[in-house]
């Protein structure tokens, strides 16, 4: 997986005391999304200047997914905004602080390599994918899988990090990107491997 570092490109870093939490993906169960609720829960009753936002796909099919009369239940709580799927996510990224993925499996998440592209910090579920592109305490958290207390723990760290280290997080990101998920490196990586069986080097 690689993404385009011109058009997922930093932007909108100023300091604020609003702190918006962004998940993008399906709305299933495999996604963490319940972990996210119960860590959303945790995290509100004790910031008030904390939003979570989840933009995805209702009605998907999946064995384990979400209904959305069970979305507007937490929408109408207060847990959680809402947001449908859009094809160009990087307005979202852009105002979003922190981008989060608690999934119980992945391949190389597209959504948290764009959203380090764009210089965010991340926290996702230690496991093969997201902890190819979340180095703890470099730039984002790794939490531990199917435990919403690990993840409210790891979101509570990064709200308690001062401006300046969040910054720097989220530059580890877009270095990050840059060094491993740019779509050039990635295709000419391809074009490579092909090169070298066609000419029967394997």
């Amino acid at each position: 997986s690689g993404v385009d570092l011109l058009k997922f490109y930093p932007s909108n870093n100023k300091k604020t005391d609003k702190i918006k939490i962004l998940f993008i993906g399906r709305i299933i169960a495999d996604k963490g999304i319940y972990e996210l609720i119960e860590a959303a829960e945790i995290i509100k009753k004790e910031y008030s200047n904390v939003t979570f936002i989840l933009m995805g796909m209702l009605g998907v099919k999946n064995r384990t997914s979400i209904s959305k009369s069970e979305v507007d239940n937490w929408v109408n709580n207060g847990v959680i905004e809402f947001i449908p799927f859009k094809e160009d996510i990087r307005s979202f990224l852009s105002d979003s602080h922190l981008v989060v993925l608690p999934s119980y499996r992945e391949g190389t998440p597209k959504t948290l390599i764009e959203a380090a592209s764009m210089a965010k910090p991340l926290i996702a579920t230690d496991v093969p994918g997201c902890r190819e592109v979340v180095i703890h305490e470099v730039n984002g958290f790794l939490c531990e899988v199917k435990n919403s207390g690990s993840l409210a723990e790891a979101i509570k760290r990064f709200i308690k990090l001062d401006y300046s280290d969040k910054i720097q997080m989220g530059l580890k990101s877009r270095e990050l990107a840059e060094r491993k998920f740019d779509i050039k490196k990635v295709n000419n990586s391809y074009i490579n491997e092909l090169n070298i069986i066609k000419n029967g080097k394997r």
